[in-house]
């Protein structure tokens, strides 16, 4: 069985660690980049095919995930 994959983009360690926790035991796959390797993170996205991106961004680095998002929905 095939279980949905999940790319997160983090910049808060702390919440993507809480993510993982909640979403983990229902058979989610979880795969992260930082939100710093902007380059890197629509190589992963075409390379991984995930499910849904969830952007974790904290209060003070909302740009980089939200840039990141970005640049995926323009490939």
């Amino acid at each position: 069985m095939l279980y949905p994959t999940l790319l997160v983009i983090k910049s808060d360690e702390k919440r993507f660690q809480q993510l993982k926790k909640l979403l983990e035991p229902k058979r989610y796959r979880l795969t992260a980049i930082a939100s710093s390797q902007d380059g890197d993170i629509a190589t992963h996205f075409q390379r991984e095919k995930p499910d849904l991106v969830i952007v974790c961004s904290s209060d003070v680095n909302t740009n980089d995930g939200l840039q990141a998002a970005a640049e995926i929905r323009r490939r």
